[in-house]
């Protein structure tokens, strides 16, 4: 999953993230916990050797645990572009952020794949350990493949969005700080742009067959990291645009996900409804998602809010 970051730790006052979010904690909690739903019966579903008859609305449900990833990557845009803006007169502020990044995901990361690398010297598999798909896990790199590793390498399938996510930071902080220190306006269109493009080029490459490539390959899923940032943006700069949007965003959550759920529960079949959740049912769970992160920003204790500061979460 990716990795997260409440606070900049920088001297002066913070204006995105200077305090902890306990809400954004529970949103985490909710996302881990639709992931483990949606691999859960994905395991169900093998041991019935992959039948899903007499299960189609319980499976086709269980397909929106898989966007607790996307609610991730909104997060996760929204934190890193506010630890960009309160930083963006720092001195040495490249540094700073490369080596924050590194730390928070590279030890646990590589420790874990060296844990894989040994399994596979231990079981002779040198054909493996030598092989493009090994080296892709330790550069990031594994997000572009074409197919889901169906051999020993499915056991890292789920490291996609962490490539994602660092090739992200690779190369956001340089486009922002550059866009940012211009002009409020370039980079709100430039944000509107980057989602506009993602959203096509997902959309694109799902229509010609490539729904694993659509799903994982990052221009085509920059769309929730932009409309995260976009929000840091605007909340930093125009917090007021987003205020006056307050009375349309619970409508706006409940209709993009009545709306994603009759398209998904009125698919053709289980595949139709698959390859709907990663083509346009992400464009409905982006918008709820930001609806959601704006609405618990401005809103004051209530139970929604209450129960994402839960402890359990």
């Amino acid at each position: 999953m990716p990795d997260k970051e409440n606070r900049d730790g920088s001297a002066r006052d913070n204006i995105v993230v200077g305090h902890h979010y306990d809400f954004i904690d529970g949103l985490r909690g909710i996302a881990v916990l639709a992931v483990i739903w949606f691999h859960a019966s994905v395991f169900f579903f093998e041991v019935l050797g992959g039948d899903t008859s007499g299960y189609d609305t319980y499976y086709r449900l269980t397909l929106l645990g898989q966007t607790g990833v996307d609610l991730f990557f909104v997060i996760s845009g929204f934190l890193i572009t506010g630890i960009l803006i309160d930083t963006a007169d720092h001195e040495h502020k490249f540094k700073k952020f490369y080596i924050r990044r590194a730390l928070r995901i590279f030890p646990i990361y590589y420790g874990f794949l060296l844990f894989f690398t040994l399994i596979l010297v231990s079981q002779s598999y040198w054909s493996d350990v030598f092989s493009w798909k090994h080296v892709s896990f330790y550069i990031y790199m594994q997000n572009w493949s074409f197919q889901s590793h169906q051999d020993i390498f499915a056991l890292l399938n789920h490291t996609w969005s962490l490539a994602v996510e660092e090739q992200f930071y690779l190369v956001w902080p340089c486009l922002f700080w550059f866009l940012y220190k211009r002009s409020f306006k370039s980079t709100v269109v430039f944000c509107c742009i980057i989602i506009a493009s993602s959203i096509f080029l997902r959309l694109c490459f799902s229509g010609y067959g490539y729904h694993k490539f659509s799903y994982t390959a990052t221009f085509c899923r920059l769309d929730g990291l932009i409309i995260g940032a976009l929000i840091s943006v605007v909340f930093c700069n125009a917090s007021g645009f987003l205020e006056k949007l307050r009375p349309y965003l619970l409508p706006i959550m409940v209709g993009s996900t009545l709306a994603m759920l009759v398209l998904l529960i009125g698919a053709q079949d289980n595949f139709s409804a698959h390859t709907f959740m990663m083509s346009y049912g992400i464009i409905f769970l982006n918008i709820c998602f930001a609806a959601m992160l704006i609405m618990m920003l401005f809103a004051n204790k209530n139970v929604f809010k209450s129960l994402l500061c839960n402890r359990f979460f």
